[in-house]
């Protein structure tokens, strides 16, 4: 048997352990376990509720427009809400950080929070119900007379 350091047929080094399939799956279930947890403790957007959900547009065309009185009427209404505690404190953070953003003047942060809010918003059943209850209304065909004779 070769001392260590001395090449084996395989190559300078032993190969390695192989795992047996059944604890193979294990540590990926676990690890994928591990990953969905994290996921749905840290990742993703804060849901605004759908009453205040006007104010994510607000603060993004505040936000997009660098309207300082925008943003100050927004935060305005946020406050009030805050203190009738009717916003979640996730809610109240997540503006919050928006607002201080802009009136730290950092307006290019201060937009990408907001549009990050404002995209990463789930629909509701309400907001699916409302959605398969809407119906198109019907396309009127526009005769074209090209090519006809004059």
């Amino acid at each position: 048997m070769p001392t260590s350091g001395e090449p084996t047929p395989s190559g300078p080094c032993p190969p390695p352990a192989r795992l047996s399939p059944a604890l193979g799956s294990m540590i990926k279930g676990g690890l994928l376990l591990a990953f969905a947890g994290l996921c749905l403790a840290g990742c993703g957007q804060t849901q605004v509720a759908p009453a205040h959900r006007d104010l994510v547009l607000r603060l993004a065309t505040a936000t997009s427009t660098r309207d300082a009185g925008v943003l100050d009427r927004a935060a305005t209404d946020i406050d009030a809400l805050a203190r009738a505690r009717e916003l979640s404190d996730q809610e109240a953070k997540a503006f919050r950080a928006i607002i201080d953003a802009a009136r730290a003047d950092d307006w290019d942060q201060a937009q990408e929070l907001a549009y990050r809010l404002r995209d990463g918003q789930e629909p509701t059943e309400e907001d699916r119900a409302r959605v398969a209850k809407r119906t198109l209304r019907e396309i009127k065909k526009v005769s074209s007379n090209r090519g006809a004779p004059r």
